[in-house]
């Protein structure tokens, strides 16, 4: 009796203490209309599950030479395109059973920034209480016109909670 009250005062201190280890999978492509292409393998996300570990789903970009910046940009800046978007990853986060929604889409110009923060506001918004937002923020490596927004403004824009993540 005293060694399973030892087991679950150290696990109930372990979960306090240590956060539990976490995967984000790459997992989920942008698409012109705002659905997502592909998605987590079932098989794979029931085994990390089972070993309690975290997932979380991954947004990007992918183009056939890189990342598609204007494809990104583009389905952002239509609101109705942007709304399926939300939808698509938050119905794909509860399919999956993910803890967090982790968007890393890159190449983007700056110009695109107020509709990132849109849709990182309308995220945090429709996502279920303690779900985290995560969203990559790529450091500035050349002096081009691309992207340069730092995760600060990102998320006081969006008005994410401390909860919510940017990295």
């Amino acid at each position: 009796m005293r060694s399973r009250e030892a087991r679950s005062v150290v696990a109930t201190v372990a979960a306090r203490v240590a956060p539990r280890p976490s995967v984000g999978l790459a997992c989920a492509a942008l698409s012109p209309s705002g659905e997502l292409i592909g998605g987590g393998d079932p098989a794979l996300l029931a085994e990390l599950h089972a070993l309690e570990v975290e997932t979380g789903l991954v947004v990007a970009n992918p183009g056939s030479t890189g990342f598609d910046g204007v494809l990104a940009a583009r389905v952002l800046h239509d609101p109705a395109t942007r709304a399926k978007l939300v939808e698509s990853l938050l119905a794909a986060r509860a399919r999956e059973g993910d803890a967090a929604i982790e968007v890393d889409l890159e190449a983007m110009p700056t110009s695109a920034r107020a509709d990132l923060v849109a849709l990182v506001a309308a995220l945090r918004a429709g996502a279920p209480e303690g779900v985290r937002i995560e969203v990559d923020v790529h450091p500035k490596t050349t002096d081009d016109p691309g992207w340069t927004a730092p995760a600060r403004t990102i998320t006081e824009r969006s008005r994410a909670p401390a909860r919510s993540c940017a990295r």
